[in-house]
């Protein structure tokens, strides 16, 4: 069971949850809906799986964010935002995104420079020619 209160500041909203809600805005859908859409829609370049909206779904429902319907044919639910939602999601919105965290093999294996700011530092940059260079030389010199 979620410890999850309805007084829950939406600024606690994760990227995934707000997304789900700023889908719902659109109108009410089921996790499958949602399921598709988000393979349709952003699914190229963010995983999210079927799980995770369930239980995202779940969630919001828990800090009254959506809705529950009618369970219809299949056992489908469909889902629909409330205006707690509503709010949620514009304060979401409106907030600065967090730093990026990039996750590079280069960095991984020079000590763990994984923030976009140690990119900015240089010090993924110079880790990385260097590797780059080692590579290159190593791949390119015949083997007798």
């Amino acid at each position: 069971m979620s410890t999850v209160t309805n007084d829950t500041p939406p600024s606690d909203l994760n990227p995934t949850a707000a997304s789900l809600l700023g889908y719902l805005d659109l109108g009410p859908m089921t996790g499958w809906d949602l399921d598709r859409f988000v393979q349709a829609s952003i699914g190229n370049f963010w995983n999210v799986t079927r799980s995770q909206i369930y239980r995202e779904l779940r969630t919001l429902t828990e800090r009254g964010y959506v809705k529950a319907g009618t369970t219809g044919p299949r056992d489908r639910v469909p889902y629909a935002i409330t205006n707690a939602g509503r709010k949620a999601f514009k304060h979401w919105i409106a907030q600065p995104p967090p730093p990026d965290v990039i996750r590079s093999g280069c960095c991984v294996a020079s000590g763990g420079c994984v923030t976009h700011r140690s990119y900015r530092r240089g010090r993924c940059a110079s880790s990385f020619s260097t590797t780059a260079a080692t590579s290159t030389q190593t791949t390119a010199t015949p083997r007798s």
